[in-house]
């Protein structure tokens, strides 16, 4: 049987999240600092609702090693990545707020309606943009960056081997779960714009801080 192919499917969005202008100003280090706030303070925002959504599809796996590397994804999201956060707002005298802009309240709904109403797979699909679309575009932000970028710790955090080996036990829990499933069958085609839709949501992230 054909494997889904989820990441061939959004090329053309994968390219614009790359090209679009908070990550380029961000690689460059010229990205404004009220845009990298608001980013911020949205994303800690969002990382709660990510861990929330991801918690719960751990308990739609009859796979009992899936479902507990599930919850250590979800306590990771609210730890590692938090670390993060804590050392932004810190250096950067960033002030939490609790509330939410519109695409991080299209996201994190959109995450947390697939986990509860949703199928397992479904609900994996929806989570796996985050994982490996911000490692792909660590990565590549990495190789074009200088040491004294303000935004080396940011960078450093997504291109870095413990988030990586995250984003591989995603992969392979993911690729398990949808691998009796055709990409030209009915679910197969609903994965895959549902893929499509986070993908769009994470780009949609990036463009709201951006702009304010």
């Amino acid at each position: 049987m054909q494997i889904i192919d989820f990441f061939d499917f959004i090329k053309d969005i994968y390219q614009k999240i790359l090209n679009c202008d908070f990550n380029k100003e961000l690689a460059s280090g010229f990205l404004t600092k009220p845009a990298f706030e608001r980013y911020m303070q949205q994303d800690s925002l969002y990382l709660v609702d990510f861990a929330k959504a991801l918690a719960i599809t751990a308990t739609k796996s009859q796979n009992l090693k899936h479902f507990s590397q599930l919850l250590q994804l979800a306590d990771g999201a609210l730890m590692a990545e938090r670390e993060l956060h804590h050392y932004y707002f810190k250096e950067f005298n960033i002030k939490p707020t609790d509330v939410k802009n519109n695409a991080c309240i299209a996201y994190t709904n959109f995450l947390l309606t697939t986990a509860y109403a949703n199928s397992y797979e479904e609900s994996l699909v929806a989570l796996l943009p985050c994982f490996y679309i911000y490692r792909e575009v660590g990565n590549s932000i990495k190789k074009q960056s200088l040491s004294t970028n303000p935004y080396s710790m940011w960078i450093t955090t997504y291109s870095g081997t413990e988030f990586s080996d995250a984003v591989d036990i995603m992969l392979n829990i993911t690729q398990q779960a949808v691998l009796n499933i055709s990409p030209n069958s009915t679910k197969g085609i609903r994965l895959l714009e549902l893929f499509k839709l986070s993908s769009e949501l994470e780009l949609f992230f990036w463009n709201d801080s951006y702009i304010g």
